[in-house]
């Protein structure tokens, strides 16, 4: 077990590292950005569930640190965080051409081994997003939170 697990409710920048316990070895994400998505596109993809909805292509990096076997997983799920830190609230499922998620690779199964993740996230018209969070496990009732 890495000595460097991240502690609930951290806040860090963008490029910084979280150490966190996911599925059954330890995973290192950097969040690198958070970019506003194709309005037109995402509104065409999604039609009327898109309405009033911004979309936002939270990126960011997994690296499996322990060398436990992770392969063909989906990865953790880094979602877009309003500039206060608080969730977006909206739920989307699925991806567009710019911003596709993808599993963990066959090779996920090595200390060092990396797979760059784009997470497709949407805010109502008008929030401000400021940043990313991670919100899974024990980072559910404290997320930790990239910004800019």
């Amino acid at each position: 077990m890495p000595s460097n697990i991240t502690a609930p409710g951290t806040k860090m920048k963008f490029g910084d590292r979280a150490v966190v316990k996911w599925q059954d070895g330890y995973v290192g994400i950097t969040v690198t950005g958070v970019d506003s998505g194709d309005t037109a596109g995402f509104r065409q993809k999604f039609g009327e569930n898109a309405n009033d909805l911004e979309p936002y292509y939270v990126r960011y990096t997994v690296e499996n640190l322990g060398g436990t076997d992770l392969s063909v997983k989906n990865p953790p799920l880094v979602r877009a965080a309003l500039a206060d830190g608080t969730s977006t609230g909206t739920f989307i499922t699925g991806s567009v051409d710019q911003c596709e998620t993808v599993l963990t690779p066959q090779t996920f199964t090595t200390v060092g081994a990396q797979v760059t993740e784009c997470q497709l996230d949407a805010a109502s018209t008008g929030d401000q997003v400021g940043g990313a969070r991670y919100a899974q496990g024990e980072y559910d009732e404290q997320p930790l939170l990239w910004t800019k």
